[in-house]
């Protein structure tokens, strides 16, 4: 640091240039004063550059990520484009595998609209964390780490006749999180994500005789938390 050097070539001179005792005296209490200020602002500069980049921010306290999430979006459901609503939560062990549960409805005239539940996948997070691939900035890590891979199954307009427009269908969807607000895993962030929902016609449990599908488009914002429920041993 400048200011480091600066100091110490200050009171370097000084002393070299001190004739009496009482100014080598005057000089060796300031040197201790100066010297103390140099420790403590490296001190100050390690802690703050390993807050930047230790990597975890946070997420490694609590054995468990708790978020719930809402965003509108737009739906392609049979060939039509309408706009959409979704709301998901999620819990996931070590903010890496969990699961979720979630509502996706598509505006208009014909109803589609699914309950969900399925796997939060989120295979960077550990592997980036134990390779020592966080450096940071701080959001760009945790914008990679929150890359999402989703796999479940779906009831596809619940309450209506089975069959005859109600049903069981697949899902795959992924998305990304941008975080907002970050405060050691307790967290504001904006999600962009893609939900398929699929039933194809030949299947026997598909909520109708012909192909049923939506892909949901959607912005959200969550908030997110970290909590400590016991099933696995986390180190602080």
């Amino acid at each position: 640091m400048n200011f480091q050097r600066i100091a110490s070539h200050a009171l370097t001179q000084s002393v070299c240039c001190a004739n009496t005792p009482s100014v080598q005296r005057s000089l060796s209490r300031k040197g201790l004063i100066v010297g103390a200020a140099i420790a403590l602002a490296n001190v100050c500069a390690t802690d703050a550059h390993a807050q930047r980049v230790d990597g975890v921010y946070g997420r490694l306290d609590h054995d468990t990520a708790l978020s719930v999430e809402a965003g509108g979006g737009i739906a392609v459901s049979n060939g039509a484009l309408r706009p959409g609503f979704s709301a998901t939560i999620r819990a996931r062990a070590l903010d890496t595998l969990g699961l979720f549960a979630g509502y996706d409805h598509a505006f208009g005239a014909v109803r589609h609209d699914a309950i969900s539940l399925g796997l939060d996948l989120r295979v960077l997070t550990l592997g980036r964390i134990f390779s020592d691939l966080e450096r940071g900035p701080r959001t760009l890590d945790l914008f990679l780490d929150s890359i999402t891979l989703e796999l479940g199954a779906s009831l596809v307009r619940p309450g209506e006749r089975w069959g005859q427009g109600s049903g069981i269908a697949w899902i795959v969807g992924g998305g990304a999180e941008l975080p907002l607000y970050w405060n050691q895993g307790t967290a504001l962030m904006f999600r962009a994500s893609v939900r398929w929902i699929h039933a194809s016609a030949f299947d026997p449990h598909a909520p109708s005789a012909q192909a049923d599908d939506a892909v949901f488009v959607t912005g959200s914002l969550v908030l997110r938390t970290m909590a400590s429920l016991g099933h696995t041993r986390t180190t602080r």
